[in-house]
Parts: structure tokens; sequence; C-alpha cells
């Protein structure tokens, strides 16, 4: 499996684009939606979005317009919400607005489609609906907005959850320290990485200890 990471919008998100065997797919393309279509070698065989803020979905109109044959998931708990107007950030990002029934709810707990086999972590505390993306065979897991390098996702904002979020922590902790974090801004790091130098992942594996 091969991960290529584009860095879109003015928020700096990061867009996934996942290759394996000749097949790809995409993860949370948040803006740039042109640049996302010209990096993308073939049509994806899905989009998978880890939560429903509009710097993780923006480019959705535009990538459904050019591929409508290809699904879109999102966790059932985020898409009540996502394609409002009051998801929009303004002057930065207009809301999105795709027909009823062109993005599906995710599965509960395992996401399949063409060579890409993903456990589904959920992830709520950022958003309701957060999930990571967990693929077991070459220790991968695509975070979001819930793991950083060295920080972790706001519980300020509409919908969000603290004590979610720590109980959201608390399974990443668990994963393999070798597992690569691909989060939806910034850099990636490892499970170990964060073990050592993140405070909430650390405090969070103090627990499952305890």
């Amino acid at each position: 499996m091969t991960v290529h990471t584009l860095t879109v919008g003015p928020f700096e998100s990061n867009c996934y684009l996942v290759e394996e065997k000749g097949f790809c797919l995409l993860l949370d393309p948040g803006a740039d939606a042109e640049q996302v279509i010209r990096a993308t070698p073939s049509v994806p065989v899905a989009i998978l979005l880890t939560h429903g803020h509009i710097d993780h979905i923006s480019a959705l109109p535009r990538l459904h317009a050019v591929w409508p044959e290809t699904p879109i998931f999102l966790h059932a708990a985020d898409l009540a919400w996502a394609f409002q107007p009051t998801n929009a950030i303004p002057p930065y990002y207009e809301s999105v607005h795709l027909k009823a029934g062109r993005v599906l709810p995710l599965p509960a707990a395992q996401w399949a489609g063409g060579p890409f086999v993903w456990t589904l972590l959920p992830a709520p505390g950022h958003t309701p609906g957060g999930v990571c993306f967990y693929h077991s065979e070459s220790a991968s897991v695509f975070t979001g907005d819930t793991l950083f390098e060295g920080t972790v996702g706001r519980t300020d904002l509409p919908g969000s959850d603290a004590r979610a979020l720590n109980d959201s922590l608390q399974l990443l902790a668990a994963l393999p320290p070798e597992t690569r974090v691909y989060p939806g801004h910034g850099a990636s790091t490892t499970i170990a990485r964060e073990l050592t130098n993140n405070f909430f992942l650390s405090a969070a594996a103090r627990r499952n200890a305890g």
C-alpha cells in the first residue's frame, strides 16, 4: 500500500490518496478539487471521510461530478449535519451541497472495496461521528482530527465531547507501537512516538493500563 499526502485548502488539511494493486481511494478531500483530480491516477474505489468538518469535505461536489459512480462514505452521526449551511466557515469555506443519498453512512466495524480492507475505529470527540481508518497489514491508521503529531483534536466546537475523545484515544493508544499515523493536519507520526511525546495519548495509555 502506498500513501500520498496532498495538503489542501486554507486550513492545510491532509487529503490522502492511497494506492494498492492498481486501485486507489481518497480520504478527506477537503479542498483544491482540481489538484486532487490531477493527482489521482484512476477512478477511485471510494472516498472515505474521517469526519464531517467542511475543511475535510469541501472538494466533494466537484469530485462527485467527475466520478459520479464513486461512493462516498461518512459516519451517520456527522452525515446529519455536514451538508448543512451551518458547516460553512466564511470566508474560507462555503457549505457543501450534495443530493440526498449521494453520501452513504459508514458500516459499523469494517469497510472493504477493491483490494482495500479497513477496520473502522469509532473516534467521537472532535465530532460526534469521527472515525479512524486502520489498515492492519501496513500498520497504518488515518486519524482525521482525533490525533495529531504532539496533540489532539479540539473539543470546544459544536458537537465536540472531551470525554468521548479520551475514550477514542484509548483505542488508538492500544494499537501496535509501530503503527504509522496519518492525521488530518500536519506531519505523519507513529503511535510509539506519540506515546512518548504526546501527553494526551500517553495519558490514554495509562488509563488502558490502569
